[in-house]
């Protein structure tokens, strides 16, 4: 099966057809922004991209007052539906993972929030158009009351022991047990759950999330506040027990206890929140294994009462021996510091270990007060960083009138060759959506091949029926190819699932 695929950073596109085979090729190139949720108001997104087919996409938000929003995609993002579950009483923080197999998506999420939010979990079988698989009740509520900032981890490595087990972290927010961070895990797919671990003993936090490694390790980071870190726990056996106490990742500036927000021009009133985000290199690089942990932290002392004398930046930590040791850097300019703030990242690994990060930047504001989507990529293990490059294509003014501004964070996943972003976007300055944004096509993430007759490829004068294959040309990076213009008339044949991208002029696939 020939998949053929527009370069999805195009806006314009001429469609060409050739032996029924229907390829659209890009004219212009600009950054691609396509709106997610169908409500104004809504903020704090989360996506996931099936690990089979990457094609099929499932998303979450808040809403402005109250409510959950769940959507779906079949197309690799450039077109959404809304998701169908079974209650209304949802209240936001979604979180979103799949099986290894593909076959299934979960999803948690607050609950009930007028006394103390609850945790529930649902699970879906039909990639997202609906929540109600689980047998009996659908909801499996985890925790009752006083829950906030929960995130979801299933560990999808073919060779760690603990395969399609679902953990999920989140935070007490109640009482004298306030920022003690929970932990539940389940081992049949969602259908049981295990006892709440409750971390009495380790720092409190509020913003936490998980990763694993290809042995099934797990790392549970979050932001201490009291003890201004970001902190690491482990556990080696699945999440059935942890390790005692927890590992500094590194300090972070000081804040007020209370409020765990930096207050800056663009986010004056909800603040910058400093919510970790990590992931875990589980390719064949020579990077494999390495934990990458990304949050956004102020250059300085905070001012809690004056926004402007607040200058935000983005952190990135990585760990080559299991989370003992830690280096980290700043994955963006910072001569800019006193004009440019920079924060909501999200960070993720894909299947040739490149670390791509997404995070708001405010470079074309002059008063620090509106935002963009920006991105960077890592080819060396977090060391270096690629040039900061802009994907959203209008630029989001300052939130008025609303308390909840851009909410606490964004999300992204990566597609084969490139990044998804998810976000909170208020082009019209007066109706916030959650949108995605599409990285460029990362240097590496495709094999290029010129099937011309004077290409590095297998074409011959004279002999327009080619065949690709394994040995004959190159193997594909990725699982895709990028062809490069040719000016010969011929016909390939691909006996496997791949993309075809142009990357310049006219691809033409026939005689």
């Amino acid at each position: 099966m020939i998949i053929l695929k527009p370069n999805l950073s195009c806006k314009s596109l001429s469609t060409y057809l050739f032996f029924y085979f229907l390829l659209t090729v890009c004219a212009n190139i600009e950054a691609q922004n396509i709106q997610v949720s169908t409500s104004d108001g809504v903020a704090e997104s989360a996506i996931k991209v099936n690990p089979v087919h990457p094609n099929i996409i499932v998303a979450g938000s808040n809403f402005r007052d109250s409510g959950q929003g769940l959507y779906y995609s079949s197309d690799g993002g450039m077109s959404w539906s809304v998701s169908s579950y079974p209650s209304a009483n949802y209240s936001g923080d979604p979180t979103i993972d799949w099986s290894s197999d593909g076959q299934l998506a979960f999803t948690a999420m607050l609950t009930n929030c007028g006394g103390g939010c609850e945790l529930w979990f649902l699970r879906s079988g039909d990639n997202g158009r609906s929540w109600a698989d689980l047998p009996g009740n659908p909801q499996r509520v985890l925790s009752s009351n006083n829950v906030d900032k929960e995130y979801l981890h299933v560990d999808k490595h073919r060779t760690s022991p603990h395969v399609d087990n679902i953990y999920i972290t989140w935070t007490f927010n109640g009482g004298p047990a306030v920022g003690r961070l929970q932990f539940a895990r389940s081992l049949d797919r969602g259908r049981t759950w295990e006892p709440t671990i409750s971390f009495t003993g380790d720092p409190r936090g509020f913003g936490s999330d998980i990763t694993t490694d290809a042995a099934g390790n797990l790392y549970y980071v979050w932001h201490a506040y009291e003890e201004r870190e970001i902190v690491l726990k482990r556990s080696t056996n699945g999440g059935g027990s942890f390790i005692n106490g927890t590992i500094t990742i590194a300090e972070t500036s000081p804040t007020s206890q209370q409020t765990n927000g930096i207050p800056i021009p663009a986010q004056e009133t909800r603040r910058a929140w400093i919510v970790p985000s990590a992931d875990t290199d589980l390719s064949d690089s020579p990077y494999r294994g390495s934990i990458y942990v990304a949050w956004s932290d102020s250059y300085d002392a905070v001012d809690v009462n004056n926004p402007a004398n607040n200058h935000m930046r983005v952190r990135v930590a990585r760990s080559r021996n299991g989370g003992l040791n830690w280096q980290t850097v700043t994955p963006h300019p910072t001569f800019d510091r006193a004009t440019v703030d920079r924060w909501h990242p999200w960070i993720t690994v894909d299947n040739r270990g490149t670390v791509h990060i997404v995070y708001y930047d405010t470079r074309r504001s002059n008063n620090r007060t509106g935002v963009d989507l920006y991105y960077s990529y890592s080819r060396d293990g977090a060391e270096t960083f690629s040039t900061p490059v802009r994907l959203t294509d209008r630029t989001s003014p300052n939130v008025v009138n609303d308390n909840f501004e851009f909410g606490d964070y964004n999300g992204a996943d990566h597609l084969p060759d490139r990044v998804i972003g998810i976000y909170t976007d208020n082009r019209s300055g007066n109706s916030k959506d959650i949108y995605v944004a599409f990285g460029p096509v990362v240097p590496g993430a495709c094999t290029f091949v010129d099937f011309g007759e004077n290409g590095p490829g297998n074409g011959l004068p004279n002999a327009p029926f080619n065949t690709v294959a394994s040995g004959v040309s190159a193997t594909p990076a990725g699982g895709s190819i990028c062809i490069e213009s040719g000016t010969s008339a011929e016909t390939i044949t691909i006996s496997k699932r791949l993309t075809i991208e142009s990357t310049g002029g006219i691809v033409r696939i026939g005689q």
